[in-house]
């Protein structure tokens, strides 16, 4: 019996790459607009989806329409989504001046969604590494950094963790926006002395361009 409009398959690929997302029925329902009731009979093979409806849920996690559709001996592949990655280090000591990077220069890295997390897929993800020992108690030297892109400082939190540029020095910080002193304070979060908050006010003519809120880091294991 060919595996195309098999209920049961169907329903154990979707419920599959909704834990690897850590989404319930739920979720996915509200994040495409579905009934609740329509996708946990999907998930639980008591119905079997319209081929819209297959594609809908193919393009939201990533992945071919035979990944839902199809019996895997080895589990559902992962989805992945890929993101523009900068190739130049980004400092978590003091600045590193980067070369300014054009768009054409930008690779591109695939990372699974359930490394990714709640911000697999979105567009305005870019990946980093970050460097130094200013910022060990929360990222560690050398991991992969996911930033993802600010356009006004008043959406940022205090504490929030940040990529700042000025001049072309990039660095990695938390965030605080001193209002009473109008300015904005960018301080190392690390268990090492030797490290001080780099402060930029309102009126520099040179203010700080911030980059991104960090939201995700990868470490990789020795």
């Amino acid at each position: 019996m060919s595996d195309l409009g098999n209920k049961a398959i169907f329903g154990k690929n979707l419920t599959e790459m909704m834990n690897q997302r850590k989404m319930s029925v739920t979720d996915l329902a509200s994040a495409l607009g579905f009934s609740t009731s329509t996708v946990w009979d999907w998930a639980n093979g008591k119905t079997y989806p319209r081929i819209d409806k297959i594609e809908m849920m193919a393009n939201y996690f990533g992945v071919k329409k035979s990944a839902l559709v199809e019996h895997h001996d080895n589990g559902v592949p992962l989805p992945i989504h890929t993101y523009p990655y900068i190739p130049a280090a980004i400092s978590a000591g003091a600045p590193a001046t980067v070369d300014a990077i054009t768009p054409d220069q930008l690779e591109v890295v695939a990372i699974p969604d359930a490394v990714m997390g709640k911000w697999a897929g979105h567009t305005d993800i870019k990946l980093m590494r970050a460097n130094g020992e200013s910022m060990n108690r929360v990222i560690p030297d050398g991991s992969l950094i996911g930033v993802h892109a600010v356009d006004d400082p008043a959406d940022l939190k205090d504490g929030d963790i940040v990529v700042f540029d000025c001049d072309g020095e990039y660095a990695v910080k938390r965030f605080f926006n001193d209002r009473t002193g109008r300015a904005y304070i960018f301080q190392p979060d690390s268990s090492k002395p030797g490290f001080a908050p780099i402060v930029r006010r309102y009126d520099d003519p040179d203010l700080t361009n911030i980059v991104g809120k960090v939201v995700l880091y990868v470490v990789e294991l020795a």
